[in-house]
């Protein structure tokens, strides 16, 4: 994320605060700005202080090269949080908490689905185009500064579990720190699901961003092959059509080549043998607008870009 420092936080009654979040700013590799070079004079002189801080962290703050160095990709694909004491902008209360807790992704199922999605990620990290992107989102899953976290199924489960931590955890700053990602549950290209029709009026009434997968079940972006190669089908029984109109909205679950055979408990063991090609193989076609540049990119890139919002 880049804090954007408002001049209404120049004021020493604020400096023992600022010294600690720029603390943790520097350590998960955040960035600054500021509307005014005053801002950075109270900074140096005033917060960067050994009242506040120990001499190895001014040194780091100061150091730190990159902390100020805000580029065209940082302010395209990540976060700005306007930080102020005016109306409309996020209070350094909110600050504190933006920093001091870990960002998260609220899963059906948190335990299983997070595997193909981090693993998903760490193949594509070195890819040229949005290598910088891509890198950073795969440390931030690392390092565990964005973590899975569990709903226990889709629509109102999901809804409980954010309102949930935003009671418990997040408070003012849940927007900037939680986002969600779910099956669609859809049967076919043409015929959207009614499942997540609730979830979704209550993400977009309340400003939450969140990605509703284009297949039927995360499942549907593993290929056939992984399957077989983890002995998760039935021999006896006739394959699935794996055309695309027909594989991405199979049930898997439910397919009788895949019953007795394939679980929910199963999806780290077939994420943990997906190799580079069937990550291209999955996410081949260029379906989503980046917004951007106004190109197309995978459903996987426009999960990253979903993600690098919140680290």
């Amino acid at each position: 994320m880049i804090f954007h420092f408002d001049s209404s936080v120049v004021d020493k009654a604020y400096a023992h605060d600022l010294a600690s979040y720029l603390k943790l700013i520097h350590e998960k590799k955040h960035k600054i700005d500021y509307d005014s070079p005053s801002v950075w004079n109270f900074i140096e002189q005033e917060v960067l202080s050994t009242a506040y801080l120990g001499k190895v962290d001014i040194d780091l703050i100061k150091e730190n090269k990159e902390l100020r160095e805000v580029n065209k990709i940082d302010r395209d694909y990540f976060r700005t949080v306007n930080i102020g004491m005016k109306p409309g902008m996020t209070d350094l209360a909110t600050l504190g908490i933006i920093l001091k807790t870990n960002s998260c992704v609220v899963l059906e199922n948190s335990h299983h689905d997070w595997w193909p999605i981090k693993i998903w990620i760490d193949f594509v990290k070195n890819d040229k185009e949005f290598k910088v992107i891509n890198q950073k989102v795969s440390e931030a899953i690392s390092l565990k500064w964005i973590y899975p976290e569990h709903a226990g199924g889709g629509d109102g489960t999901i809804t409980n579990k954010i309102i949930d931590i935003e009671q418990s955890t997040y408070s003012s700053a849940t927007k900037l720190k939680v986002t969600t990602i779910f099956d669609s549950d859809k049967v076919s290209a043409t015929i959207p699901s009614q499942k997540n029709k609730g979830l979704k009026k209550f993400l977009i009434d309340n400003g939450f961003d969140f990605h509703e997968w284009e297949r039927r079940e995360i499942e549907n972006y593993i290929p056939l092959r992984i399957y077989k190669f983890c002995n998760l089908c039935q021999r006896n029984q006739a394959e699935p059509d794996t055309t695309p109109d027909v594989w991405n909205y199979t049930d898997i679950g439910k397919h009788p080549y895949f019953n007795g055979k394939y679980t929910k408990d199963k999806l780290p063991m077939l994420a943990q043998n997906i190799d580079k090609s069937s990550v291209k193989e999955s996410f081949a076609s260029k379906t989503f607008l980046n917004k951007v540049d106004n190109h197309l990119v995978s459903e996987l890139q426009y999960v990253i870009f979903l993600l690098a919002k919140y680290i």
